[in-house]
């Protein structure tokens, strides 16, 4: 049984494409899990104060505006 359906529409594909034409890179640079083993074998010193706030709870936040 054929269960494709010739309306599909393919999200990912489509936010893909969107991401290229306005110029944002979908895929990390290749030097991104370098960087990321090194964060995570010697993470940086983090100095709370100020107007910083952890918001690592929080399920869902952003500091980017409209044109990020």
């Amino acid at each position: 049984m054929n269960t494709a359906n010739a309306s599909h529409f393919d999200l990912q594909a489509a936010a893909r494409q969107t991401m290229l034409e306005h110029g944002f890179e979908p895929e990390f640079p290749a030097g991104v899990q370098q960087q990321l083993a090194q964060l995570t074998s010697q993470p940086p010193a983090i100095v709370a104060g100020g107007d910083v706030r952890d918001l690592r709870g929080l399920l869902w936040s952003s500091i980017d505006n409209d044109t990020s």
